[in-house]
């Protein structure tokens, strides 16, 4: 309900006597879009809202909750027992969606249960179990209940739930784990819980029980405390990646920095290996050699999983003994058919599984289909005689137990006994077991009926998850939604419930074969047109932008198979490959610039003569890209040749976005004056074109020089001027630019409160968008905000999220951001020698701008100390590792006065 909405009365707050203690479970709802629902409805929000209370209130209190408060939206309850408190939350959910609402309309109310200690104090509890359950109920979603590890342990294993990852709420350092509570007649698919996920490692989540490697995983284990490069080898279908995913799974906690997976299959070149690595750990390096990696982990402690690495060996094996030669604490697993074949490695080789293992794994896979499931004396013979003829291999195992959903065992072995479809393919030694998994597919495959082997060698285009309305736009199948259902049912598509919307892909090798069925159709040059047809479209929709942001959702969802659309080499299609790769290069800049390069590169080579247009675009994302990654003299040629296509291009919003971001590069290199030029030709530009978001852009990229130039005033007119054209326009990701740039300007303009609006709503919108980079620099702009304003809990808190997002992900120009920011702060509240200790840990770190601020505050902080106390201190500081760098940031700004802002900061806030 709005703030000035008085909320309908409710009973008296309970006395302390009737509040429970101790250890307590802590129910938190709130109704979702409230506000939206009161300036729809006016007045007659208030008895929905009443009838709302009358509900929740009826069943909690028959579960033994004790109302706490009802303030705004919401109720705090208490419960002395976690199950009752769940019950509770079901059962309020579910008579909420039985309810009859006037007007047909429905309240979705979301639910957060958490447990801890406790004490009631004048009807009311202080303890932070009572905050994490607040934070837990704002990360659901309207219909949702969500509880912590916490709350499902201490309401036993009766509670059906699902895990949905470890989080790290607003307010708290400690990641915390959550589950979605699981019940008939609830609301099953929501998005992600609405709260930073927490990242030790990149492994994608088990979906089936690991059997029959169990041996195998620990002496991979024992093999990586001794040796630092292990490598799995076998044939396809052995289970290398799941078994090196295990293992590292088992090795997340004992590694400081966690543990990465680089998935290989989809990487079409050795060339494009280096950038895979970069982006899948997000390294921060401008060179993509071997040695430059390489660098770049030398003072990590981590386990780098190298999955299929068999078509890119030479190249795996280079980066390989690169990164062990400068990088110490670095161990690597690779999977391949064959060694790397360099100096160190162990090597250990998968073959069939035992029998007892694969017996169980079959018997296993069997009841996830047939659920009940129990082998007769008949079942047990054909199993074994099946284990026989596909050698043990697991993938092999899985697809022939997943047809009993509609076969017997028996039946699945008539199937590979008839010599006229598949016994043939069936041979012993080692190319037996690549024959064995052929003849499980090929079994599969004469299986399906015609238009489910048609969609099933079509989807052997996408790499990754694609949604359904893709695969009906780009698969030549009749009723391609009812034969995909079909092809998960017999668990040939992998279905991804963990992701809005839902996708579906194929398994590699599954893929793999799929392919070889669509190149043998005569089919792939036509499903590769289509899909590449595909990529256009939603790739220039995005780039377009405008109110619709389903292009958005879609390039973040299915960004992997519009990588895939630029994978192919026929020259017939260079062109519109280009295209893609120009659209999306807007986004690259700031969401992956170091894979972004390469492909930009290998797309305006391949296309030499594709429309001026065409190039004009490219080439200026190419800058854009370069110039994120710092690599000034190449982006000043991209966008010079970008210009020189603009007088065959003529006025366009390109031409606009090119004229306007090369004035900023002619500002980072000090052309002021030129940088001038250039926008307010652009202006010119865009006013011809009468195009506000090509203004929005230019104001944009002004409000940067401005900013430059140490005009704090004009820069923030500019850059406001740009988020009130970008708001008009509803063009979400404009919005979210524009906000940084608003944000960053009222911070340089001395208005705290102002930046502070901005850095919190550009935080929401980042992470709609998936735009981590974004979201950290959001975050800074929230951290300086706040020591402006003197908001010491929200300086220290935006300090832990942005140090935490930021080395997570490692982007350290922007975890140097925040410990700059820091250092302003401790000097300011008079804590010199923490100042002077946490410069030294940031000095480590490159910038990608000037801050004249922390260094005018070193300086005094080195006055105020003395040379020789600070040179202790930040030598300090450079030793410590990043883990307690950060510890002694929060520690000390947590210590600090309650008056953050003092003579140091007002100055810096007034100045020009």
């Amino acid at each position: 309900m709005r703030p000035d909405t008085p909320s309908p009365s409710g009973p008296p707050t309970a006395p302390d006597h009737l509040l429970p203690s101790g250890v307590v479970t802590f129910v938190f709802t709130d109704i979702e879009g409230s506000t939206t629902l009161f300036d729809r409805l006016g007045d007659a929000y208030v008895p929905l809202h009443e009838q709302h209370n009358a509900i929740l209130r009826d069943v909690f209190s028959r579960h033994g909750g004790v109302e706490v408060k009802n303030s705004g939206d919401g109720f705090l309850l208490a419960f002395t027992q976690a199950l009752p408190a769940l019950e509770a939350c079901t059962a309020m959910q579910l008579a909420l969606a039985q309810a009859r609402w006037p007007d047909g309309l429905r309240l979705h109310v979301r639910m957060g249960v958490h447990v801890g200690t406790a004490d009631a104090r004048d009807g009311d509890y202080v303890a932070l179990a009572v905050n994490q359950a607040a934070r837990i109920c704002a990360a659901a979603h309207g219909g949702q209940i969500i509880a912590s590890a916490a709350a499902l342990e201490a309401a036993g294993p009766t509670v059906a739930s699902r895990d949905l990852g470890r989080f790290v709420l607003r307010g708290f350092a400690t990641p915390v784990a959550l589950a979605q509570i699981l019940a008939d007649g609830l609301e099953d698919e929501f998005a992600v819980p609405q709260a930073r996920s927490f990242a030790q490692h990149n492994l994608p989540a088990s979906r089936t029980a690991f059997i029959g490697r169990t041996d195998e995983r620990d002496r991979v284990v024992r093999a990586l405390g001794s040796a630092r490069l292990v490598t799995v080898c076998g044939p396809g279908g052995s289970g290398k990646t799941r078994l090196a995913y295990e293992t590292a799974s088992a090795m997340v906690e004992l590694l400081e920095d966690g543990v990465w997976a680089v998935p290989l299959a989809t990487v079409a070149t050795p060339d494009h290996m280096l950038a895979a690595i970069v982006s899948s750990l997000e390294l921060q390096t401008n060179d993509l050699t071997p040695e430059g990696v390489a660098r770049e982990l030398r003072d990590f402690e981590l386990l780098l999983v190298l999955d299929n690495c068999e078509h890119v060996i030479d190249a795996a094996a280079e980066v390989t003994d690169a990164i062990l030669a400068v990088a110490p604490g670095v161990r690597i697993l690779a999977t391949s058919r064959e060694q790397l074949g360099i100096d160190g490695e162990t090597t250990l080789r998968l073959g069939a599984l035992t029998p007892n293992d694969a017996l169980l794994l079959v018997y296993d896979r069997i009841g996830a289909v047939r659920p009940g499931f129990v082998p007769s004396a008949e079942d047990e013979r054909a199993a074994i005689e099946l284990l026989d003829r596909l050698d043990g291999m697991p993938l092999a195992l899985e697809l022939a137990a997943a047809r009993t959903a509609t076969m017997t065992l028996t039946e699945v072995l008539d199937g590979l006994r008839d010599p006229l479809r598949l016994l043939a393919v069936v041979r012993r030694g080692q190319s037996e077991r690549h024959g064995s998994l052929r003849a499980v597919l090929d079994w599969s495959h004469a299986l399906l009926d015609e238009d489910e082997q048609v969609l099933l060698r079509q989807l052997a285009v996408f790499a990754g998850g694609v949604s359904r309305a893709t695969v009906t736009r780009v698969c030549a199948t009749t009723d391609a939604d009812a034969v995909l259902t079909r092809l998960a049912d017999k668990n040939l598509v992998v279905v991804q419930h963990d992701r809005a919307p839902t996708s579906y892909r194929l398994l590699e090798p599954v893929r793999a074969y799929a392919g070889e069925r669509l190149l043998a159709a005569g089919e792939r040059a036509g499903t590769r047109a289509r899909l590449l047809a595909w990529a256009v479209e939603l790739a220039e929709a995005y780039h377009a932008g405008g109110p619709d942001d389903g292009p958005l959702r879609t390039v973040v969802a299915e960004h992997t198979a519009l990588l895939g659309a630029l994978g192919d080499e026929d020259q017939d299609g260079a062109d519109d490959r280009l295209r893609v790769a120009g659209a999306l290069a807007r986004r690259w800049a700031v969401d992956r610039p170091g894979e972004a390069a390469p492909l930009l590169e290998h797309a305006l080579a391949a296309a030499p003569n594709a429309a001026p247009a065409v190039r004009l675009r490219a080439l200026s994302g190419l800058a854009r890209v370069l110039d994120m990654r710092g690599i000034s003299e190449p982006a000043f040629q991209a966008e010079e040749a970008a210009l020189a296509l603009g007088s065959q291009v003529g006025p366009s919003p390109d031409l606009v976005w090119c004229v306007a971001t090369f004035a900023t590069h002619l500002a980072f290199a000090g052309r002021f004056d030129d940088a001038l030029q250039h926008l307010d030709e652009a202006w010119a530009l865009a006013g011809r074109l009468d195009d506000d978001r090509a203004r929005a852009v230019v104001l944009r990229r002004r409000a940067y020089v401005l900013r430059e130039l140490g005009d704090p005033g004009g820069a923030r007119a500019a850059a406001e001027a740009d988020l009130e054209l970008s708001e008009r326009g509803q063009d979400g990701e404009a919005i979210l630019a524009a906000l940084i740039e608003v944000g960053i300007a009222a911070n340089y303009d001395g208005d705290g409160r102002a930046a502070a609006a901005c850095g919190e709503r550009a935080i929401l919108l980042a992470r709609q968008y998936g735009l981590i980079r974004s979201e950290c620099l959001a975050l800074t702009i929230v951290q300086l905000a706040a020591v402006l304003t003197g908001d010491r809990g929200r300086a220290t808190e935006a300090t832990a999220e942005a140090l935490t997002l930021a080395r997570g992900h490692r982007l350290g120009t922007l975890v140097r951001d925040a410990l700059d920011f820091a250092v302003i702060a401790l000097h300011d509240v008079g804590r010199s020698e923490d100042a002077a200790v946490v410069s030294g840990g940031a000095e480590l770190l490159k910038r990608d701008a000037g801050n004249p601020r922390a260094d005018a505050a070193i300086v005094a902080v080195r006055e105020r100390l003395g040379a020789a106390a600070f040179d202790k201190a930040h030598a300090h500081g450079a030793a410590l590792a990043p883990a307690d760098l950060d510890r002694r940031v929060l520690a000390a700004l947590a210590a600090a006065d309650d008056r953050l802002v003092g003579p140091a900061l007002r100055q810096f806030a007034t100045s020009a």
